[in-house]
């Protein structure tokens, strides 16, 4: 693909263009040119219907949505903004100051961008044709959230009846999706759910539900068969911690089964009597509270919980005694974690239990001591007992507990566990991962509820300032950068400070070292030399300590022309006739001259590929030059073509200009061809790719090249 424009991209995997390995690269770079347009759309008429579908078919939702709900131009939250209730033919069909757009093309009645529409039934409300069953005989729902919507709703007029969908999500996340299939109708319903013992619809778990049936879970989605009538499904973690444990037990029972002739009797008996009661606390729980009864809910779970360690208990103790391999109380004690861990996901909610972990805001340097304190809230009616907790760090980290460690947390009350984290003194600049665990007792059993969070550690070394003296270059021309480095830790720290460049520039040194004592600062300086083929505008190098964002900076370098060069050995002013005559030039039929950007200039025409002009231009006999150009636009644009030089192609240019309104860019390349100059002539065409805009030139020079 050439161009590199968002449309291209778009066209090319809506399309179905590329092959499957190259899909995904192509979405990436379709996100980058996004995200270089400051996370705004640059399409049009052709681009703008699959822009969204593109992005989100490809993994990069969070992005479809972000260009959704944006609000500046260009957007449809700027029409939305500015007043609009249709769609405009153009993004800025009134600009930003309150004017209108060109007259002669500025529909506010215009559909195209309107197209939009299509992607938010399919993906935001989530219904979905299904092109075997065509006329939404049979159709799909399957919402996916995104942005910081919370909620949708949306109907359709089909030839059957009223489709609708209508969802929101609950202050954890989890969706309630109320649907509407017409009669003569069926569907699939896709709903982002934890597992499917958490799925209800109409209240009850959606699989006993009438007229549902559950097909299978595609990862993180269930997906079920429904007929035509209306329904309401919603996540309920409880009752899906409550199936999944009772699922889980039917596999320790299978699996007891499985190893029964080689556990022998006696284990394998009270392994099937401990199951049996832990499925039936199981079942307990899963009635009382289906029933309303979350009280005696929390009573029974917690019963399963104590049965469930007890029985881990009794499995060490078999292994201790040598009466059961290591490797067979393994494989039921992985599946028992699970059943504990389920189980104190669905106590915390039915006690009311909530464990946090709190981190301070904000940075830390290497070498500094971090507070870290897990919380237990107890929002129920009875008392947590036996509350302990622990915390682990990052290799290298020290984890001390301090204060007083409070074991019973009454109804309504808050215990606090503190400990010290120490930062060693040679971290990297990461997010260290903190994680650990809280445990209570309630009606005699125990609930373990895990906790995390992450301490950001800033880098020791900050880039204070990175600046070039002179501030610009010409091409050839050199500059030095400053950069000033402080340590801003407590303790003495050393490392390497690396400055890069586009190829072609050079730098020296490109590495160097540094010794900061605690609250030392440095001035490390570096030189930069633009090479003598560049082109007019900021260039950026980056300055950096390490290889996250917060140790490195980029610094804009401007490269500045100084038009007209000196020493030249020619020059041709195009679009000047007599110019242009003295340089016997040439053309295809559609290349023609205007003025733009306040300059003559020449175009081969873009409505006609592969034009081309060409002309003589006087050189030093048997020497290099410079070939030196301006160029001409009219908004922002990509120019691609080729310079030819007595036939021979010497430069290939692909270069865009972001700015908007008309202006100029000049640019240079060094030509050295000895057989072509050494008549001191040389015959220069400007050739029309036809890939991007076409050239437009205004001025043309010889100069010497530049001494090294």
């Amino acid at each position: 693909m050439q161009g590199d424009s968002q449309t291209g991209y778009v066209l090319a995997i809506g399309m179905d263009l590329l092959p499957e390995a190259l899909r995904a690269r192509a979405a990436d770079r379709l996100v980058d040119n996004v995200r270089r347009h400051d996370w705004h759309l640059s399409t049009g008429f052709l681009g703008t219907p699959d822009l969204l579908p593109a992005l989100s078919d490809t993994g990069h939702l969070d992005v479809a949505y972000r260009l959704l709900l944006n609000d500046t131009y260009p957007s449809w939250g700027y029409e939305i903004a500015k007043g609009a209730t249709t769609i405009w033919e153009r993004w800025n069909s009134i600009m930003p100051d309150g004017s209108f757009g060109d007259v002669g093309m500025n529909s506010f009645n215009h559909y195209a961008y309107g197209a939009v529409g299509d992607w938010m039934y399919r993906t935001v409300a989530g219904i979905q044709p299904d092109n075997g069953n065509p006329g939404y005989a049979h159709l799909t729902f399957a919402p996916q959230p995104g942005g910081d919507l919370t909620s949708a709703r949306a109907s359709y007029r089909s030839a059957y009846g009223t489709i609708g969908s209508d969802w929101d999500l609950d202050a954890r996340g989890d969706m309630r999706l109320r649907l509407t299939v017409p009669a003569n109708t069926t569907a699939t319903v896709r709903l982002p759910a934890p597992g499917r013992n958490a799925v209800t619809e109409g209240g009850r778990p959606a699989e006993q539900a009438d007229g549902v049936r559950f097909v299978r879970m595609d990862g993180t989605v269930a997906v079920y068969e429904i007929g035509s009538g209306s329904y309401s499904f919603a996540v309920d973690r409880v009752l899906g911690d409550l199936g999944d444990t009772g699922d889980t037990v039917r596999e320790l029972v299978t699996l007891t089964d499985q190893l029964a002739g080689k556990l022998g009797r006696p284990v394998t008996e009270y392994l099937r009597g401990r199951f049996s009661r832990l499925a039936a606390e199981t079942t307990a729980a899963r009635t009382a509270y289906l029933a309303g009864n979350s009280r005696s809910a929390a009573g029974d779970v917690h019963r399963a919980l104590a049965s469930a360690a007890d029985t881990a208990r009794w499995l060490r103790t078999q292994v201790a005694a040598g009466r059961l391999d290591q490797a067979d109380a393994d494989r039921f004690t992985v599946l028992l974690t699970r059943v504990d861990q389920r189980l104190s996901a669905a106590s915390s909610t039915l006690v009311g239990a909530v464990v946090k972990l709190d981190l301070p805001v904000g940075e830390r340097l290497p070498g500094a001591v971090v507070r870290a304190t897990v919380t237990v809230t107890n929002g129920g009616q009875d008392p947590l007992t036996g509350v302990t907790s622990d915390l682990r760090a990052p290799d290298g980290w020290t984890v001390t507990p301090v204060g007083k460690r409070a074991s019973t947390v009454a109804p309504g009350r808050t215990v606090r566990h503190g400990y010290d984290l120490r930062i060693p003194a040679g971290q990297s600049p990461v997010s260290g991962a903190v994680d650990g665990s809280a445990s209570y007792r309630h009606r005699g059993g125990s609930a373990t509820l895990p906790v995390a969070g992450t301490v950001a550690v800033a880098p020791a070394v900050q880039i204070v300032s990175a600046a070039p003296v002179p501030a610009d270059v010409t091409p050839g021309g050199a500059t030095t950068v400053g950069t000033v480095l402080r340590n801003r830790a407590g303790v003495r720290v050393t490392g390497r400070l690396t400055v890069t460049a586009p190829d072609g520039w050079r730098v020296a040194p490109a590495t160097t070292g540094y010794d900061l004592a605690a609250g030392a600062e440095t001035t490390v300086s570096t030189v930069l030399t633009a090479p003598v083929s560049v082109t007019q505008g900021p260039v950026e190098v980056t300055v950096a300590t390490g290889d996250t964002a917060a140790e490195r900076r980029a610094v804009a370098i401007p490269v500045r022309f100084d038009n007209p060069p000196r020493g030249a050995y020619d020059h041709v002013d195009l679009g000047d006739a007599a110019s242009e005559q003295a340089h016997r030039l040439a053309a295809s039929t559609y290349s023609a001259t205007s003025t733009e950007a306040g300059l003559t200039r020449r175009y081969t025409d873009t409505t006609r590929p592969g034009g081309w002009f060409e002309f003589d231009l006087a050189v030093e006999p048997g020497e290099p030059f410079v070939l030196h150009s301006i160029e001409t636009y009219d908004g922002p644009q990509l120019k691609d073509y080729e310079v030819v030089v007595d036939g021979v192609v010497a430069h290939t240019r692909s270069w865009r200009r972001t700015a908007g309104g008309a202006g100029t860019v000049s640019y240079q390349f060094v030509v050295d061809l000895p057989d072509a100059t050494g008549d001191g002539v040389v015959r220069v065409r400007f050739r029309d790719t036809g890939d991007g805009y076409d050239p437009s030139i205004a001025d043309v020079w010889a100069t010497p090249v530049p001494a090294a």
